[in-house]
């Protein structure tokens, strides 16, 4: 999974495109898949229940950084 969504974070010149590709959220029917890239080797997804309120999470996960 995370390869097949990582993949449009790779995607050449598109990380580029209106300032780079930070967060996407993809809306699926059972859950709510939200992807950040923290790096080029580490990728972040959560898979939450449909019913969860994504703002909040949304402001978390964008504030999150990665620590070496």
């Amino acid at each position: 999974m995370t390869r097949k969504v990582a993949l449009r974070f790779k995607i050449v010149e598109f990380d580029e495109e209106f300032g780079g590709l930070s967060i996407t959220v993809n809306i699926l029917k059972r859950s709510i898949m939200i992807v950040k890239s923290l790096t080029s080797q580490y990728t972040l997804i959560l898979l939450l229940p449909k019913e969860t309120s994504i703002d909040k999470t949304i402001e978390l996960v964008s504030d999150s950084k990665i620590e070496y």
